[in-house]
């Protein structure tokens, strides 16, 4: 979308990344056989002169499928072409406990690690982690796995960037979703209930990502601590999301977000890039958006000129969207001037062009008084 791209780019790397790196929900739901086990022995320890990996796993409970006992035999898929070297599983990882996800095949079980490309043994499982009177966890599958996922993540008390990244690849399911939002935003409440500032963002951001509005709300009642956090982007970069699961529940937050002025870096861009996703649901988000012109982001009215100069480019008389690609009457050489894409345009000029241009046409576009 015209007035977004940078932004766009920027907030849709991870998620190219995260391809490879499938959500453990993801895993439960292609893996024909998914079991909490031990990994009793290596068969095969494949390295440089062998691909190949075999290991044998002691059963101790099933999740999902059946197994004639409880010894089972599971193969590494071969790496992809871009790894560094083969794999390998050093002696150490034998006693390793965790959640195995299997394909069954023609030769047996192969295993699903949880990085499809370049993984190590590291990724072969999900960490069990079962505190001490705590019993195991219950419902669903998916429910079952993010359960433990959130366990073993609150388990490491100061995790490194790598296990940041296994947390939120492992919770969150995109391209083809397995899970439920509802599914993941209960299973992350322990982290934002947690005095752990990591685990608190952590659980925030996730439960952004899928569409919580409890979650924003909390973001901007504690934004004077957040914006000081070193992961706070990650914060704005969910409440931004292109193609995200913002909707038009937001909009009280967001209007409660705008009406604070604030200068939190990178707040009211996320503000916008929300507003432009529900903007596609509903036309009620056009004036909340008009409103951040007022921003105290330097370069945000540019932005959201170049959204409106786009926006009117192409709406009919009565401000209706055509996607006849044919210039409507609301696109002139004077709302084209002013895109924001000039060099010589200031946020200023574009956001005094854009604020006067609304106080005149919002009622010939259908939107009423305010």
């Amino acid at each position: 979308m015209v007035g977004r791209l940078s932004f766009a780019c920027l907030a849709w790397m991870p998620l190219v990344w995260g391809q490879s790196n499938p959500a453990v929900t993801d895993l439960g739901r292609d893996a024909d056989f998914v079991a909490i086990a031990t990994l009793e022995r290596i068969v095969d320890a494949g390295g440089r002169d062998s691909p190949n990996i075999t290991l044998q796993l002691r059963v101790a409970r099933t999740l999902k499928g059946e197994s004639a006992s409880s010894t089972v035999f599971a193969s590494v898929p071969v790496r992809g072409p871009k790894s560094i070297g083969p794999a390998w599983v050093a002696p150490e990882f034998v006693g390793k406990a965790g959640i195995w996800f299997l394909k069954s095949g023609p030769m047996g079980y192969t295993i699903l690690p949880r990085d499809r490309l370049s993984y190590q043994a590291r990724d072969l499982l999900l960490p069990l982690v079962e505190p001490e009177g705590l019993t195991p966890p219950s419902g669903t599958l998916n429910e079952q796995l993010l359960a433990y996922l959130v366990r073993w993540y609150l388990s490491v008390p100061n995790p490194t960037p790598q296990e940041q990244r296994d947390f939120h690849y492992g919770v969150w399911s995109w391209f083809n979703p397995s899970s439920e939002p509802r599914e993941v935003i209960a299973a992350v409440a322990p982290l934002i209930a947690s005095r752990s500032l990591t685990h608190h963002v952590s659980g925030l951001a996730a439960a952004l990502n899928e569409g919580s509005v409890e979650a924003l709300n909390t973001v901007l009642d504690e934004l004077p601590t957040l914006r000081t956090n070193p992961r706070y982007t990650m914060l704005t970069d969910a409440i931004g999301m292109p193609r995200g699961k913002q909707d038009v529940t937001w909009f009280p937050v967001l209007r409660r977000l705008i009406a604070m002025h604030t200068d939190a870096p990178g707040l009211d861009n996320a503000a916008y890039g929300a507003l432009a996703v529900i903007h596609e649901q509903s036309k009620d988000a056009l004036p909340l958006i008009v409103q951040l012109l007022d921003s105290k982001d330097p370069n945000l009215p540019k932005t959201i000129a170049a959204y409106l100069g786009y926006y009117t480019m192409f709406l009919g008389p009565n401000g209706e969207k055509r996607d006849s690609g044919v210039l409507g009457p609301f696109s002139t050489p004077e709302t084209r001037s002013f895109t924001g894409k000039g060099s010589s345009l200031t946020s200023a000029q574009a956001a005094e062009f854009w604020k006067a241009w609304w106080a005149e046409n919002h009622g010939k576009i259908g939107y009423p008084e305010p």
